[in-house]
């Protein structure tokens, strides 16, 4: 595509602990991240807060997803993996690091659940220095859904720190 780093990377959910794995790995290449509602290494403990109904539907989802041979590729069986791999990784490069968190409650999340999850949010700031939270109050799990200029204006501002970090090592 001819496209040059730094690389700006937009990570949603489980895309957070990809964006956050590749520039553990290639730090050179990536400027800064801007995580949407992202999974973080320690979500993945959160299942066991869950309600009976939330962890029966994940069993049944597993169950069916057992019979189709695609599936066995899908993403979420690879997250314990790729949790390994961060922790086993390099440290996180200093970067501008912008981590958007969706404000409204989830009904089908119990509010322990909730709560620790914010938690890990709040420790993605504690990757850089150089860190923002945004809180995108009208949202839940989807923010580039229902506040798409709130995730606009983050990759705008992620880009702009991006830009004078460029500027300040050429000085």
């Amino acid at each position: 595509m001819g496209f040059e780093p730094p690389f700006l990377l937009v990570g949603h959910s489980l895309g957070g602990l990809y964006a956050n794995l590749y520039s553990r790995l290639y730090p050179k290449e990536v400027g800064g991240i801007v995580f949407i509602e992202s999974s973080t290494t320690k979500d993945i403990n959160l299942n066991e807060f869950q309600g009976k109904a939330v962890k029966t539907i994940n069993k049944m989802f597993k169950m069916v997803d057992s019979f189709s041979s695609h599936k066995q590729f899908n993403e979420v069986n690879f997250v314990g993996k790729t949790v390994d791999q961060i922790q086993q990784t390099g440290t996180f490069p200093e970067i501008p690091v912008f981590v958007i968190t969706g404000g409204q409650e989830n009904r089908m999340m119990p509010e322990e659940v909730r709560k620790k999850r914010l938690e890990n949010q709040l420790e993605l700031l504690s990757l850089s220095k150089n860190s923002k939270h945004v809180i995108a109050e009208k949202s839940g799990h989807f923010p580039q859904l229902s506040e798409p200029a709130i995730v606009i204006d983050s990759i705008a501002d992620c880009a702009e720190a991006i830009n004078k970090k460029t500027i300040t090592y050429k000085c």
